[in-house]
């Protein structure tokens, strides 16, 4: 279709929200997404503006033949047109615990971690040990720059003095390059990283993996890999995963069973193209050395590129995936949403789809 087609000037007359298609001055800007690996070039973007625009685009895929890609989420049934939320109040300041230790000290800080998370409170939020190498920037301690580090991190949903106490002891474990602890306005909690990760910029590839249990033998195989990472701007996680989180039974959402204790976050970040090959290939022997430590369940949101079999029945176990299937079947029996993390309605055995 030529971009002044009659259907395509109908279709852009129909629309609330701007059409883009590769000529117009905003096209350029409206295709990057977060990561630099991903160059497509979509012959039309559509800026929806309601739920009239999104029933039109996709009256529009269907009727000419168009593969769709739903950006943000990549939905698998539909597109999500509206979200209700369940609003929690916060208090004005948050405690965040940002202490950096040098990695060599990654051993004694991880156990020293997981053994005060063990009888954390639920307020204790999004509890992490990091590896990652700091900026060489004149703002930091000269002992601190360039420096491969572990952060213990975490943040106290209550009152930020009771929070300053009780995350104390995890800025008490021994020297720190820097502490970037303080009390701060969620809003600034949740955005204090974005410039770390700017948007089409440089190239990514994340690999996840629950895992059982945090001992001896797998610190050190985490220590280990995580030394050999061929790129200075990959980060490494492992992230506590109890709490409140935790106790949601595995039936309830479509996440699935959430008695693994912990999560393992592989987050591989290079520059250039010529790093691809061994920043992907770092990254799964990393991974697949894990998996010892795993029963394989991975988190969803961090697939690596998607090319691994049964990456969503994987991620969501087997009989939530089942219960997937069946919606996927009721509502996208011929698979028009595929640009995804798919869910094929005849993904199950012959014998699943009886039941379902």
């Amino acid at each position: 279709m030529d971009a002044d087609a009659p259907e395509i000037t109908a279709f852009k007359v129909a629309l609330r929200g701007p059409l883009l298609q590769p000529a117009d001055e905003t096209y350029e800007a409206a295709r990057v997404v977060w990561s630099g690996m991903i160059d497509r070039c979509p012959r039309l973007i559509v800026r929806c503006h309601g739920v009239a625009d999104v029933v039109a685009s996709v009256d529009f895929a269907r009727t000419h033949g168009v593969v769709v890609a739903v950006r943000g989420g990549g939905g698998n049934f539909g597109i999500v047109t509206l979200f209700e939320f369940r609003l929690h109040p916060i208090e004005p300041e948050l405690m965040a615990c940002l202490a950096v230790y040098p990695e060599s000290r990654a051993r004694e800080a991880i156990a020293s971690w997981r053994d005060f998370m063990a009888t954390a409170p639920d307020q204790l939020l999004g509890s992490l040990v990091e590896f990652s190498t700091l900026p060489n920037d004149a703002s930091l301690p000269q002992e601190a720059r360039g420096a491969r580090a572990i952060t213990v991190a975490a943040a106290y949903d209550g009152p930020a003095r009771e929070g300053e106490t009780l995350v104390q002891p995890l800025r008490e474990l021994g020297p720190m390059l820097v502490d970037f602890s303080w009390r701060m306005p969620y809003c600034a909690l949740q955005s204090m990283l974005d410039d770390s990760f700017p948007k089409g910029h440089d190239r990514s590839y994340y690999k996840s993996l629950f895992l059982r249990q945090l001992d001896g033998p797998v610190i050190e195989d985490l220590v280990t890999r995580v030394a050999a990472r061929p790129s200075d701007m990959t980060y490494t996680s492992i992230w506590d995963f109890g709490g409140a989180v935790a106790r949601v039974a595995a039936d309830a959402t479509a996440f699935g069973d959430r008695n693994r204790p912990y999560v393992l976050s592989i987050d591989t970040t290079w520059s250039k193209p010529e790093g691809d090959g061994p920043n992907i290939a770092w990254s799964r022997n990393f991974w697949s050395h894990m998996q010892p430590h795993s029963d394989g369940r991975i988190y969803v949101n961090f697939p690596g590129h998607g090319e691994d079999d049964g990456l969503v029945r994987t991620a969501v176990g087997a009989e939530n995936y089942a219960r997937l299937v069946a919606i996927k079947r009721k509502y996208d029996p011929t698979n028009f949403f595929r640009i995804n993390q798919n869910i094929a309605p005849d993904s199950l055995p012959r014998r699943q789809r009886s039941e379902h």
